[in-house]
């Protein structure tokens, strides 16, 4: 009986088995229309959804899902087939789980997402109830699960697709002390080629897999970027193997990793710059990542095609090639480490229309070995640098500045608590400086070494010293081959350099033990008085430059200000070289200097005495020794100077000596001896000069040459009265006055004396010009007696007169016979009235008052001109009258004024 019941119940049970497999599509589409029913979501009639429960399989074909009109769902095919017997160890068991032609939109809606037409929270809710831990779980777990030919469409302000071609995964368990899966993956996402390959441990929250990501257009995902990237486009690859673990904190380690970026351009960071590359490679072969802590080997960079834009002006920066190779970079613990760097940078270009300036630069190489730091500690070991080939160009004022290479290397550099030591090199080879409007030669030096170079400090200071600094072949102003430079140095050396630098008052202090500047040639090439080899330093005018130097006046005074500096000893040689090929004749000397020494030159005290002495010679036999002390830095000129001038030839030359005089000097030597003192720009000092054999002469300008004259014979006897039986002047000349003064300088010390020597000779001469003419004219000496004048004296005049008195007749006679003698002679006469012309009583009220005393003045001054033309027979043309005047307030009496 029972088993009668039991075959009975097993029939049943098949039976109704067999129904729900026959009818599974009709009941599951009656129950998931009713499940969709309150989400307004409908299921297509074509949809076939079977059940089989013999073999526990479900298989689904042709679904889709519908919100209104729009598809929100879609599955062409799926298969899923559990295991039975894992059942009844509470494991669901997929041996065979694969689906196909899946369909799913995500549109988002203002700020919120809709999945299956649902919009969805923008965040979990907190007030859920945590799920209560059972012992008693059940399991899922999967041979395969299968996911093809796919595909999600994101629908935002775009519309991004992701198309799974293949998704597989491997050995799935979920259970309570075990959850692993594999997966692979491969699809496109806006036809960009994904791969993905990955291990999943999540109960030990480990994590293994590679993915590999080519051809990403990033401007379609834009509306995702910050605003400042919203521009951003580029096509990026990257491509890496990966593990991570996940326990008190979250390890990453990558390897094999790189990253391509084609074609990357931002239009606008910070609404200030633009900035593009052709490409970007980065690789690495170990990147790790342990929660603050950093760490890298084999990172290899490469940039090429950079462009930089500056959006307010027209700066822009191009380089051709950027590449970085470090062997290790690590960051652990807040300390920095890096080993083995190479840093190389090709083609540099960059311009500024707005501020007149273009740059250009071969290459720069960097290399570093190991370099730690850490808060307060610091080491580097081995780090060079070095820049080939670059030129700054000043367009403005067309100046380039070029240096073929640079090269600067830093052996070790420590820092500990604040204390910094260390050593650096540097060198630099031939640094140029040209005018570009005629390719002539500012500035070139041909070599620059400073080695070994200690630095040291702490806190706020900074401490350099050098022993040695090296110059070689410096050129100034040369503007080409076959014209000599205006200064060429052999070799500059500075010895025993300090610098130290205080950030807290931005000052800098340098010390020097001595200055040696081997060999100056100095070249003044002159033609018409104007330095022939003196190269322009810019095309602005001078108008311009002038303004360029007021507008910087105070911050070059500031910068001056925090520079100090001290040289204990200064010397050097050298030559200079003086021509002028358009005098007649040309004009040649040479001043050999033996030596030229400074001593103790020091700006940290005005009042330190700097000592100087010069020795040299110029020509064969006349040589120069002078010595003396300076305060250099003092407001007030405080000095001496004593030394003796030897067989100085005074040449034939216009304009070097005697300027404006059209005198030459055909023969002379010159002696001196100098005791000169300047205290409180107060001179002080007696000059003792003998000159042999000085003559004279007149230069001939129609016909180029210089020849005796009589219009000089009688300076030349004036000065043969002072000279000696055998030819020699000796002159004893006190020195006095204000170095104020525009005629005092130094530089014109040799040609004060020597005019001093011709006034003594045209003093006479002119006196006797003066005598033939009684009181009319006399002889002013002007400008510190270095000029002489002959003037004709006012002609006084009684209260009230307007004709000439009988006691103005011999100035008057005399003046008419100086106009007889000098028929070339005109001048202007102006005629005074003052307040001693008024009547002894006089109603004028001071309108009325200047109207008499002008009236009076115009006919005083017309009756003078007419008598010397109706009485002297003077033409009228050579009498020219001034507008009358009137003096109100002078003490002086009534005259007639003139002007020649």
């Amino acid at each position: 009986m029972l088993l009668r019941v039991l075959s009975w119940f097993f029939v049943v049970l098949i039976g109704l088995l067999g129904l729900l497999w026959l009818f599974s599509p009709q009941l599951f589409s009656l129950v998931i229309a009713k499940q969709l029913a309150p989400y307004k979501l409908t299921m297509n009639e074509q949809a076939h959804i079977r059940l089989n429960p013999f073999l526990l399989s479900l298989t689904v074909e042709e679904l889709t899902l519908h919100s209104t009109s729009e598809k929100v769902f879609g599955l062409k095919n799926g298969e899923m087939q559990l295991s039975f017997s894992a059942l009844f160890r509470k494991n669901i068991h997929f041996q065979h789980f694969e689906l196909s032609g899946i369909y799913l939109p995500l549109n988002r809606v203002n700020e919120s997402w809709q999945v299956l037409g649902q919009k969805q929270p923008n965040e979990t809710s907190n007030s859920e109830t945590a799920e209560t831990k059972s012992d008693n779980q059940w399991q899922l777990s999967a041979d395969t699960i299968d996911l093809l030919n796919s595909q999600i469409v994101l629908n935002a302000n775009e519309t991004h697709t992701l198309n799974i071609d293949d998704v597989g995964i491997e050995s799935l368990t979920y259970a309570t002390n075990d959850q692993h899966l594999e997966l692979e993956f491969s699809g496109k996402i806006n036809a960009a080629p994904i791969t993905l390959e990955t291990k999943l441990d999540l109960i030990g929250q480990h994590y293994t897999g590679s993915i590999s990501l080519e051809n990403v257009t990033i401007a379609n995902f834009a509306e995702w970027f910050p605003t400042d990237f919203n521009d951003v486009s580029a096509t990026v690859g990257v491509s890496t193997h990966f593990t991570i673990k996940q326990k008190t904190t979250t390890n990453i380690s990558l390897s094999d990793t790189k990253l391509s970026v084609i074609e990357a351009s931002i239009p606008r960071l910070n609404q200030q710059l633009s900035l593009s590359a052709g490409q970007i490679e980065l690789s690495a072969d170990a990147l790790n990542l342990a929660g603050n802590d950093v760490s890298t080997n084999g990172l290899n960079l490469l940039v090429s095609g950079i462009t930089t834009k500056m959006l307010d002006d027209d700066s822009q920066a191009k380089i051709d090639t950027v590449t970085f190779k470090s062997a290790r970079i690590g960051y652990q613990n807040e300390q920095l480490s890096l080993e083995g760097a190479d840093l190389n940078i090709e083609n540099v270009s960059a311009n500024s229309l707005n501020h007149g300036v273009e740059a250009s630069l071969a290459s720069i190489d960097w290399r570093l070995t190991i370099l730690n730091y850490a808060t307060n500690n610091a080491l580097i070991s081995s780090s060079d640098l070095k820049i080939n080939s670059a030129e700054i160009f000043d367009t403005k004022q067309a100046l380039s500045l070029s240096l073929d290479d640079l090269s600067w290397q830093l052996p070790n550099l420590a820092m500990k608590e604040q204390q910094l030591s260390g050593v650096t090199s540097t060198k630099m080879s031939q640094l140029n400086v040209v005018n570009k409007a005629t390719e002539a030669l500012v500035l070139s030096v041909a070599e620059l070494m400073l080695p070994d170079v200690e630095i040291s400090g702490q806190k706020q200071q900074l401490m350099t010293k050098a022993n040695l600094l090296t110059i070689n072949d410096i050129k100034s102003s040369q503007k080409h081959e076959k014209l000599a430079p205006l200064a060429a140095i052999e070799q500059v050396l500075l010895k025993n350099i300090g610098v130290s630098y205080s950030s807290e008052s931005a000052s800098t202090h340098i010390t020097a033990n001595h200055l040696h500047v081997d060999t100056i040639n100095a070249n003044l090439i002159f033609e018409n008085q104007v330095l022939k080899n003196l190269v322009a330093l810019s095309n602005e005018t001078a108008e311009e430059e002038s303004s360029l130097e007021n507008t910087n006046e105070t911050e070059q005074e500031a910068a001056a200000n925090n520079l100090t500096y001290a040289i204990d000893l200064i010397t050097t040689t050298g030559q200079l070289t003086v021509e002028d090929t358009v005098a007649t004749p040309h004009f040649n000397a040479q001043v050999d200097f033996k030596e030229i020494r400074v001593e103790a030159l020091d700006n940290t005290d005005a009042t330190k005495v700097t000592r100087f002495q010069l020795s040299g010679n110029t020509g064969r036999h006349a040589d120069f020794a002078l010595k003396g002390d300076y305060q250099a830095f003092n407001p007030q000129m405080n000095m001496s100077i004593m030394g003796d001038i030897n067989e100085l030839a005074l040449p034939k030359i216009v304009g070097y000596f005697a300027k404006g005089g059209n005198v030459n000097i055909l023969s002379g030597q010159l002696d001196s001896q100098l005791d000169v003192k300047v205290v409180d720009n107060k001179i002080s000092g007696n000059s003792e000069l003998f000159v042999r054999g000085l003559e004279l002469a007149k230069e001939n300008k129609e016909q180029g040459s210089v020849e005796k004259n009589d219009s000089v014979i009688s300076l030349n006897t004036a000065l043969n009265m002072l000279q000696d039986s055998k030819g020699n002047l000796e002159l004893d000349l006190p020195l006095s006055g204000d170095v104020s003064s525009p005629e005092f300088g130094l530089q014109s010390f040799i040609g004060i004396i020597t005019q001093k020597a011709v006034m003594v000779a045209a003093e006479s001469y002119l006196m006797q010009t003066v005598v033939p003419y009684g009181n009319v004219l006399s002889l002013a000496k002007i400008a510190g007696e270095m000029m002489l004048k002959i003037r004709i004296e006012d002609l006084v005049y009684q209260p009230q007169q307007i004709e000439i008195s009988e006691q103005q007749t011999p100035f008057v006679t005399n003046l008419i016979k100086l106009m007889v003698d000098k028929p070339d002679l005109q001048f202007k006469v102006c005629a005074i009235a003052t307040t001693a012309d008024l009547p002894n009583e006089h109603s004028f009220d001071d309108k009325a008052l200047v109207t008499y005393l002008h009236q009076l003045s115009e006919q005083r001054g017309q009756a003078f001109k007419d008598y010397l033309v109706q009485q002297g027979g003077v033409s009228s043309k050579r009498i020219l009258l001034c507008h009358g005047q009137v003096e109100k307030t002078s003490e002086q009496p009534p005259r007639i004024t003139f002007d020649s």
